[in-house]
């Protein structure tokens, strides 16, 4: 008899021991798909937040390589006339690599005017350059001297011009560090497009490293052979073989439109950016 009660005591723990591992099995299976309600939203919130990222710097790098290709195509160095008319106005495509990544670089050229003569501008200011740089001033017919910012004694010394907000600035950036310059900076009122005149009174080729960060700068110079253009940013147009009666001065004027795209994950081309410019050649 004793022994019948201590086996039903023993089946009856086990059936006990059971259910408590039952119950504990289903709370388990419930905390984890509360668990996994609470963090999903945050998981995506974070793949998200990595995707937008990368997609933010695919986006920057791709503003870049925009920007490279419209100040090389500006530069007097890229001849539009050497291109195949109709390949550049139906677009040319090159492919592109950067930081691992490909991307396909597009631009178009359109002409917009031809061959039309260039006379009666209006100059806000004059650049002489000889012995020394002399910056003048425009007002109508009178031309006042604001300074004469150095010379360019080494041949890796640039004319600097700035153009930003509300002022102009005329500078030489020497390349030995030397400290006899002048920086000359003007207050242009707001005016959206500059016309300053460079004139090249000396034998020597001049570096010219010029940025434009508001409207439009239209730089008027002598023959191409003697400038370099070191560095060009910004919205500049640059028209060559230009005298003081305009007689020899003749310019096309182009549009530029470059996009820069890439591939997605389902493959398909995705455009990253687009840049719109001018040059007149």
């Amino acid at each position: 008899m004793a022994k019948g009660i201590d086996r039903l005591g023993e089946l009856y723990m086990k059936m006990a021991m059971k259910k408590k591992s039952g119950l504990t099995l289903i709370e388990v299976i419930i905390s984890l798909a509360i668990l996994g309600i609470i963090i999903t939203p945050f998981l995506s919130m974070g793949l998200s937040t990595v995707n937008l990222g990368e997609k933010s710097k695919e986006k920057q790098q791709a503003l870049v390589i925009a920007q490279e290709y419209m100040e090389k195509i500006k530069s007097p160095e890229f001849k539009i006339s050497e291109l195949d008319a109709k390949e550049a106005s139906e677009g040319i495509s090159q492919k592109i690599r950067r930081n691992g990544k490909e991307y396909l670089v597009k631009y178009k050229i359109e002409t917009l005017k031809q061959e039309k003569k260039i006379e009666n501008i209006n100059f806000q200011y004059i650049l002489e350059v000889g012995e020394n740089v002399k910056v003048y001033k425009k007002n109508g017919e009178e031309k006042t001297l604001l300074n004469e910012i150095g010379s360019l004694y080494d041949e890796a010394d640039k004319l600097v011009i700035q153009k930003k907000n509300n002022e102009i600035v005329f500078v030489i950036d020497t390349n030995d560090g030397r400290d006899d310059t002048i920086k000359v900076e003007d207050n242009i009122n707001d005016l959206e497009t500059l016309n300053i005149w460079i004139h090249n009174i000396s034998d020597n080729k001049i570096n010219l490293d010029i940025k434009n960060y508001q409207g439009e700068l239209n730089l008027y110079m002598d023959s191409q052979e003697f400038y370099n253009i070191n560095s060009s940013l910004g919205k500049i147009n640059y028209i060559f073989n230009y005298s003081e009666n305009g007689e020899e001065a003749y310019g096309n004027l182009f549009k530029v439109n470059i996009t820069v795209s890439k591939n997605n994950f389902k493959g398909n081309e995705e455009i990253l950016q687009t840049l719109e410019g001018y040059k007149r050649y």
